[in-house]
């Protein structure tokens, strides 16, 4: 699982930074919704808007997460180097638990908010 992951993170390294510029539109036009207009005609901006926000973090995350190789112990390190690099593997699992999590949440929002606005 780590190993397609960290194939993914490695494509999509390079556009990082549009997935953070994305984000923040995302968020300007949550803001520009929520707070500057006080009609209701672009409400249906709001789900399609989240999910794009959603699927932005996942991708960034993913892209700057995963770019390092995980490290392995070896039979000569000591016990608390050995302890430390469990607990990143650790960690490194729990995300990739938690990003494949939300990449399907984000699927049924996905889903959800096309038959919302198309249907």
């Amino acid at each position: 699982m780590y190993k397609i992951i960290k194939q993914l993170s490695d494509k999509i390294f390079p556009v990082r930074y549009i997935f953070s510029i994305m984000g923040f539109i995302c968020i300007g036009t949550l803001t520009y919704i929520f707070l500057i207009t006080q009609t209701r005609s672009l409400d249906i901006y709001i789900l399609p808007t989240v999910c794009l926000l959603g699927w932005c973090i996942s991708l960034y995350g993913i892209a700057v997460s995963f770019r390092n190789e995980m490290p392995k112990s070896k039979p000569n390190d000591g016990f608390f180097r050995r302890v430390k690099i469990r607990i990143y593997r650790f960690i490194n699992w729990f995300w990739s638990v938690a990003f494949i999590a939300l990449t399907v949440m984000m699927f049924y929002i996905s889903y959800k908010s096309v038959k919302l606005v198309f249907v």
